[in-house]
């Protein structure tokens, strides 16, 4: 499945079933022990905010080193960021999700499909005001 020049694999795996970074829960160990295997998936990260969100959501800032690691490690396994924007109105949720990419781009400077790859075509989506 190629998503904006990105070549995936046919199967996504539910957001946060494998976590944030796809380590996997506790029980997965079980699972890995008889037989099953995520490599025929594509890892999509439980879902994440731009700024911590006490008690629910860490921020991006906790998971996005453990991602640029994983994007430099397996370069020939892309994986999908999950992202939900909290703020109160609109303009604020479209602010948000300006910096969480913003911080993304920055971070993944370097990596062979990061965000830098798709932004530029997607910035240029017009948004209803």
């Amino acid at each position: 499945m190629r998503l904006r020049r990105v070549e995936f694999k046919n199967v996504l795996c539910e957001p946060g079933a494998l976590g944030f970074t796809g380590e996997g829960e506790w029980y997965h160990n079980a699972a890995r022990m008889l037989g099953v295997s995520w490599a025929d998936v594509t890892f999509v990260s439980q879902a994440v905010t731009a700024a911590p969100w006490p008690g629910i959501n860490p921020g991006i800032d906790e998971f996005l080193p453990q991602w640029v690691e994983r994007a430099r490690r397996t370069p020939s396994s892309p994986f999908l960021i999950s992202f939900v924007a909290i703020s109160g109105s609109p303009r604020l949720r479209l602010d948000e999700a300006k910096r969480f990419v913003e911080k993304s781009m920055k971070s993944y400077s370097g990596c062979r499909a990061g965000p830098a790859s798709w932004w530029s075509s997607a910035n240029s989506i017009p948004t209803s005001r």
